[in-house]
């Protein structure tokens, strides 16, 4: 039994001659390893808060993008609107010299409303069942009648004009 307890021990000293090399290879190489593992794990944070910055980045662009594409939008709107308004304004540049000379006929008419309205009136009262020429010269002597008591009359008064809107 001696004898097998030595072969065994020289059995085992070989094996641990052989096997001591490897491990203390392996501490080393475990010790590379947690090493390297450090190291990955630094680079892995990095590589985290440079992808969160890309993500913070592209959520930036991706608003810048939507404001520019609406002001884009905002400038067409508005420049709709402005040829919208010049034409509004050229049409009513347009229609100032009709109002002015409507304002003008409006207000001559307003003067002479008195003598318009006395004609007007005359007219329909007492004219109406003679004939055209009859009744324009009975108007002319209205007038110079209206004339020399002082009464504002057109001179070119004409019961349609009195009575009734002209179409436009």
């Amino acid at each position: 039994s001696l004898c097998l307890w030595a072969k065994a021990m020289y059995i085992y000293a070989t094996v641990a001659k052989e096997i001591e090399p490897k491990r203390e290879a392996l501490k080393k190489a475990e010790g590379e390893l947690k090493e390297a593992k450090d190291k990955l794990d630094v680079k892995m944070g990095a590589l985290k808060e440079v992808q969160d910055k890309v993500r913070g980045l592209q959520q930036t662009y991706r608003k810048k993008i939507k404001q520019r594409d609406d002001l884009k939008k905002n400038i067409a709107q508005a420049e709709a609107r402005l040829v919208r308004a010049g034409k509004l304004t050229g049409g009513l540049s347009s229609e100032a010299v009709r109002w002015k000379q409507t304002a003008i006929k409006l207000e001559k008419d307003t003067v002479n409303l008195t003598g318009n309205i006395l004609l007007g009136a005359g007219f329909i009262s007492y004219l109406g069942p003679f004939t055209a020429p009859f009744r324009e010269k009975i108007c002319k002597q209205w007038i110079k009648s209206c004339v020399s008591k002082t009464i504002p009359v057109d001179p070119s008064f004409s019961l349609v004009g009195v009575l009734s809107d002209p179409l436009i």
